[in-house]
Order: C-alpha cells, then sequence, then structure tokens
C-alpha cells in the first residue's frame, strides 16, 4: 500500500467540537414510569469497553454521562481512522472479534488515557502477514533497524496520542502523531450560586501569577482589541483564557494531579495569536499554544508540547527514542511562532 495515501487517510492530527444538547440519552419508561437509557444510548455504550461502560453508568447527571460517553465515542472513531477500517486494509481493531474484551484504552498513573499500543501493532502484523498486506512500515528482515519511517503508519501509530474536554454543552477531542497534545474547553461563567466576581477570584488566587493576575483584573484590553463578546465580563473571559491554557499543559505532559503549584506555570500574550510559556521563570521555546473564543462564552486551549517534556513514566508508555525526541520538534514548529520567541529574548 502506498504510504502517503495511507498517512492521507489515518488522520493523524485531528479537531474534532461536537454539541450534545439535543442528544437524549434517556427516556421515561411508560410501562413503569421508570427512567430508561435509549435504544441510541445502548448502542453507543456497547461500542466502548467494559470499563469504561461501569464508570460512566456511575454518572448521577445525564449531561456528565452524555459528556462522557461521547468522549469515549470519539475515541472509537479515530480506532477506526487509524486502523483503515473504511479503506483498503479492511482491519477493524474496534470490533474485531478476538479483541473484543481486550483493553484498548489504559490509563497513566494519573488517569490520561492512551491506546494500548503494543495490542495495536501486534494485531495489525498479525493481519497484515494473514493477508499478505505491506502497510507497517517498519515490517522488514532487519529485526535491529529501528529507523523507522517517521512519517510512516507504524510511528503514527506509535505517538498517536489524544486529549479529551468538555464543558458547558460542547466535547473537543484533538490527537496528533507528532507531539503531545492537550486540549482544555470551559465556558465563561462562575461555577455554583454565587456570582459574585471578586468572591470567585479570591478563592482561585493561588493558581495565578501576580502578572497573570494583574491582566486578569484589566481585563486584557491590550491584548485582544477586537473582541465582539459585549456581553461577557473581560475579567472572566481571561480568567478562563490562562485557566485553560495552564490545563491543556498539564493534559499534554500528562503530570495531572503531581503538579501542584499553579503558579510555577506563567503565560504571556506576545500579541493576540502568540502565546509563550514561562515554566519556574524560565522560557519554554519549544511549546506552541493556540487558543479561540468558542460559540461566544467558551474558551478553547491547545497545547502541543515535545515528547521529552511528558512525565516520565508516559515517556515510557510512548515509546519513543531519544533521537527521536530530538527531532519531533522540527515536524511542527511554526516559524513566525518561532522568530517571535526569538524577538522576546
Amino acid at each position: 500500500m502506498d504510504i502517503t495515501n495511507l498517512i492521507n487517510t489515518t488522520n493523524y492530527h485531528n479537531y474534532w467540537i461536537v454539541n450534545f444538547k439535543e442528544w437524549i440519552c434517556s427516556e421515561i419508561n411508560k410501562e413503569n414510569g421508570k427512567k430508561t437509557k435509549t435504544k441510541e444510548c445502548l448502542n453507543a455504550l456497547n461500542l466502548i469497553q467494559k470499563e469504561e461502560q461501569i464508570r460512566i453508568l456511575k454518572f448521577y447527571f445525564e449531561k456528565d454521562l452524555k459528556s462522557s460517553l461521547l468522549g469515549r465515542l470519539m475515541i472509537h472513531k479515530l480506532i477506526h481512522l487509524i486502523t483503515l477500517n473504511e479503506v483498503n486494509s479492511g482491519f477493524n481493531f474496534d470490533s474485531n472479534e478476538k479483541l473484543k474484551n481486550q483493553k484498548k484504552i489504559l490509563r497513566t498513573a494519573y488517569n490520561k488515557p492512551y491506546f494500548n499500543r503494543d495490542l495495536l501493532e501486534d494485531n495489525l502484523f498479525e493481519f497484515e502477514k494473514k493477508n499478505e498486506l505491506n502497510f507497517m512500515d517498519n515490517n522488514n528482515d532487519d529485526q535491529n533497524n529501528n529507523n523507522d519511517d517517521p512519517n510512516g503508519f507504524n510511528s503514527i501509530i506509535k505517538r498517536l496520542n489524544f486529549n479529551i474536554s468538555h464543558a458547558g454543552d460542547f466535547v473537543i477531542f484533538t490527537s496528533f502523531s507528532f507531539s503531545l497534545i492537550g486540549c482544555d474547553v470551559m465556558k465563561i461563567e462562575i461555577p455554583g450560586r454565587d456570582k459574585n466576581v471578586d468572591n470567585f477570584f479570591s478563592t482561585m488566587e493561588n493558581c495565578f501569577t501576580d502578572y497573570e493576575w494583574n491582566i486578569i483584573h484589566n481585563g486584557a484590553s491590550v491584548i485582544h482589541n477586537n473582541n465582539e463578546n459585549n456581553d461577557i465580563d473581560r475579567r472572566l473571559e481571561y480568567f478562563f483564557r490562562y485557566w485553560t491554557l495552564k490545563e491543556s499543559y498539564i493534559k499534554a505532559t500528562g503530570s495531572g494531579l503531581n503538579f501542584d503549584d499553579l503558579q510555577r506555570i506563567e503565560f504571556r500574550y506576545l500579541d493576540d495569536q502568540s502565546i509563550v510559556l514561562f515554566l519556574d521563570n524560565i522560557l519554554q521555546k519549544d511549546l506552541i499554544f493556540t487558543q479561540e473564543l468558542f460559540n461566544h462564552d467558551h474558551v478553547i486551549s491547545i497545547c502541543y508540547c515535545p515528547f521529552y517534556k511528558s512525565e516520565d513514566g508516559f515517556k515510557d508508555l510512548l515509546k519513543i527514542n531519544e533521537e527521536e525526541y530530538k527531532e519531533e520538534i522540527i515536524n511542527y514548529q511554526k516559524n513566525n511562532y518561532k522568530n517571535k520567541i526569538e524577538q522576546m529574548i
């Protein structure tokens, strides 16, 4: 199979947003008056592995159930894409009878989900051999050859990682093969009953640096002058801009709850498009952040982070050697962004 064609069909970079507000997962049974899951919801649950079904069905609120289930379905869709379910190979990793009860999605110590790469690669090789195909790029007689094509299918599978976030009525899903990726979405509103902005900020005082709080309190008018969100408190907007940036970085690296001091992370806007991170007062030059206002009242931030910055345990799970760590940043770094960083320092 032509590798170029294969790459184009595996979608190694995805960014999906889904609104689940109108999705009905429960209904009242007319015979006994009890709330039951709809047929569509049950069919969706049957698409994911048993452990995830049990976890999702424990949610009390339907909104939580829907957002979590939809996130699992997005992973399910990605599995179909990367294993070429709808194109030439015919391999269906997600519904293969032999793999039906296997754990396809695993979690790190900090609860970051990731593909069971060993299971995927082993079964792809077996399928390839059985059907006399040739799409795994390092499938050759030289078993000691570790110089995989970084753009080849096997390398893309090995590197592929994903992240999910949800807020309000939206779930976002991101995946990438050339760096770690983390995403976060938040609705620009104060949680809970007390809607006083100052009271809310006082409870989050330790989350941001003095520099960031200064931007938040001033509404950041010097950064985004063309904002049309007149109905949104600019202080809240920038609170959640900074919050989602920090979350996206922590989720990309896989550090999770292990990262207990958010003031170690400081973000600065070079302009309304370019964002840089200082970690322990040191500029991190090899990171890329994107951010957008979505649906007028949501903030979405995405972090593209080199593999070598992942937590030690996640590095081992990715199975990427040091030479790949050194080279992968070249695959995605934007020249104009890099120049702006160099001007800053």
